[in-house]
């Protein structure tokens, strides 16, 4: 089918936009999942593969740094040539990666196959939201956004439970083995039951300056961070910065720019949907990676007591996504959104306080808040962000929100590998850095909290206002 037989098919048929969202949705179960359970698995991957604290805290970092420099250039191109192509492309992708990440036979390997996982996660989050705007009416969409939001929430936070009990009982490869059989399942769904294609009307040259600064960014800042104080590192990071500059020049400049940032800064609800997704996922990613090193090395859990603890989040992200999908339909999602940031704020301020000896009540405290907290947030913010773009840039605009908060998250990433190469360094971790690793956890923790504040200081002190499509001609 053609753009437009496509839709008029979903238009015309309830149960194909249900089974559309329902295959988007175990997607991103499965792609959430690949980046969250492997952290649970971190210290026994440590363990196995002789790699210091440095090296694996590059096992989330190559995922997520490969998903900051393709998601971007992925949407754009799934809005030239198809978002279901793409969609199913980065499905692939996925399941090669996380094969060849379960038979790494070293630290070097296992990273390699993180960024073809990362590639693909690129490829199905770039396309998977908006392939569900181009499904449902306006006035279903909250609630659409909320299931698949609750979806990823799922695989995200829920990835650490089963993480636990597979490497605890089953050894950490098995993390990965277990998601191949999964993901050969989801692409014959995608298959056989996401019919038709999605693709933009308006066809622009794809930016491919633009893309490569972007790369060049991104992957210098990191590896900079990561190798200071040395010179080489220096050295990177302000290859990093003057890139940085370079870019915002040529994407204020450029015919057809990677994004119209004009575009985005006229449109301010757009504008401020994507600040406040990257300040609340720059306070998000410390919590997966660094409160499992903190349960298992400092309090002492095992595996499958540390995902288990960790399974609180997921619960209640998963059940509070639909709720404030729908409350979004029908009330102003800002004030949701505020009232999320607010609950995260106070989460991350509870798990600030954690030492020694805290017990695992407090932790759950802590987790119980940030899990309501962004399930309320991130569902209210996409909808007000996604209602405000025109519909021939749905697949850039989805990659856009999606890109800014792996911004946040690479922002978070570059203040871990900071800290860690700074106060860890190129060691195993031992008993002796345990105070180290909890002063680190505690301030970038504290550094979680204010994020999320000024994120909840920006929906209260915003009006909401009328604005032109993002993007729009």
């Amino acid at each position: 089918m053609d753009p437009e037989q496509t839709r008029n098919y979903y238009q015309q048929s309830r149960a194909a936009r249900w089974t559309a969202l329902a295959t988007i949705s175990v997607c991103y179960i499965l792609s959430a999942m690949t980046l969250s359970s492997t952290h649970v698995a971190i210290p026994a991957i440590g363990e196995d593969l002789h790699a210091s604290a440095l090296l694996l805290s590059w096992i989330p970092t190559a995922y997520l740094l490969t998903n900051v420099v393709l998601l971007l250039p992925f949407g754009r191109l799934a809005d030239t040539y198809g978002r279901r192509r793409v969609f199913l492309l980065g499905v692939v992708l996925l399941t090669l990666g996380t094969l060849l990440a379960g038979l790494a036979p070293a630290i070097g390997w296992l990273l390699a196959a993180r960024v073809v996982q990362g590639i693909g996660g690129a490829m199905l989050f770039a396309c998977g939201m908006a392939i569900v705007l181009s499904t449902f009416p306006v006035h279903f969409r909250g609630t659409a956004i909320g299931i698949i939001s609750g979806s990823a929430y799922l695989g995200l936070t829920g990835g650490p439970l089963v993480g636990g009990f597979l490497t605890e009982f089953a050894g950490w490869r098995s993390v990965f083995l277990v998601q191949v059989p999964l993901g050969l399942a989801v692409t014959v769904l995608i298959v056989a039951k996401l019919k038709g294609e999605w693709r933009s009307t308006v066809v622009q040259p794809f930016d491919w300056r633009g893309s490569a600064a972007l790369a060049v960014w991104a992957l210098s800042l990191s590896i900079g961070f990561s190798l200071v104080p040395g010179l080489p590192g220096l050295s990177l990071v302000v290859l990093g910065v003057l890139v940085l500059a370079y870019f915002i020049r040529h994407l204020a400049r450029a015919p057809h720019p990677l994004v119209d940032v004009r575009a985005v800064r006229a449109n301010r609800d757009f504008f401020r949907a994507i600040t406040n997704a990257a300040l609340m996922y720059a306070s998000a990613y410390p919590l997966v990676f660094l409160l499992s090193l903190y349960l298992q090395y400092i309090l002492g859990k095992s595996p499958a007591q540390a995902g288990s603890i960790m399974f609180v989040q997921a619960m209640v992200m998963a059940f509070m996504s639909p709720i404030s999908g729908r409350l979004a339909d029908r009330h102003n999602p800002q004030s949701i959104a505020a009232a999320g940031s607010f609950c995260v704020a106070c989460g991350f301020a509870v798990l600030a306080a954690a030492g020694f000896n805290t017990p695992a009540l407090h932790i759950l405290a802590g987790l119980l808040l940030i899990g309501v907290g962004m399930g309320l947030f991130s569902t209210p913010n996409n909808s007000a962000g996604l209602s405000a773009v025109s519909a021939n840039r749905l697949g850039e605009s989805s990659a856009l929100i999606n890109l800014s908060r792996n911004f946040g998250n690479i922002w978070s990433t570059v203040l871990v590998l900071l800290f860690i190469s700074l106060f860890l360094g190129g060691e195993k971790i031992q008993p002796a850095q345990y105070g180290t690793l909890l002063w680190v956890t505690r301030l970038l923790f504290g550094l979680s909290c204010l994020y999320a504040l000024f994120a909840c200081w920006l929906n209260i002190g915003s009006r909401r206002s009328v604005s032109s499509p993002a993007g729009a001609e």
